[in-house]
């Protein structure tokens, strides 16, 4: 603990681990890879550790089965924070996709998760569903709703920039522009409602549907 607190983070995980406190790693580790959610330039170094401690927790305690890291968690009532833990690795994922410009992929992939409404009757649930949320996916909400709606909108520019080729083509990209349009009516909708603090996210959402002519 106090490895943790004077901010030798990668002390205090490997501290965690060899003392056996999985939720303590396991909320260090959650908190480390939200904290670095998308690559720059800045951060690559440090996300490149995090996401390398994080894979080798995964794959040598959380993917063998019921070994005694599980079952300790699940003594503990931890079993929560895998679940936030994987959502996470799967949220940065999504933004590697739209820094590499591959909005389709990310959008099928966090439309996966769950967490957002595919309809405008998800709303009202999502947004109860919210207060329910582990802390840190709650500190992280805005980013995820607007990194959304950033690859809804770009999906529509893209495709919006095709029109113009043959009557069957021109048909099949209208249907999927309304189909973009009403996803990202939904989403500002969703994100009007959310007790989100965060007003950059907040605007830029609303800025982006409204690009969605």
């Amino acid at each position: 603990e106090d490895a943790k607190n004077a901010g030798r983070l990668q002390d205090a995980a490997e501290l965690f681990l060899l003392s056996g406190r999985y939720s303590a790693l396991l909320l260090l580790l959650n908190r480390q890879l939200a904290s670095l959610l998308i690559a720059t330039q800045d951060n690559s170094e440090e996300r490149a550790f995090w996401c390398k401690a994080a894979s080798e927790f995964e794959s040598s305690q959380l993917s063998a089965g019921r070994s005694h890291v599980i079952q300790a968690l699940e003594r503990s009532g931890s079993m929560s924070l895998v679940n936030t833990f994987h959502m996470i690795k799967t949220i940065m994922v999504f933004f590697d996709h739209c820094n590499a410009q591959q909005f389709e992929q990310a959008w099928i992939l966090i439309e996966r998760l769950g967490l957002l409404p595919r309809s405008e009757g998800d709303i009202t649930s999502k947004v109860e569903e919210f207060p329910r949320l582990d802390p840190t996916l709650q500190d992280i909400y805005g980013r995820i709703v607007q990194g959304a709606m950033e690859a809804l909108y770009y999906q529509h520019a893209m495709l919006k920039s095709r029109t113009g080729a043959s009557i069957s083509v021109s048909q099949s990209l209208d249907y999927q522009l309304k189909e973009l349009r009403s996803r990202g009516r939904i989403l500002a909708t969703y994100m009007s409602q959310l007790p989100v603090d965060d007003p950059d996210a907040r605007a830029r959402v609303e800025r982006f549907e409204a690009y969605m002519i």
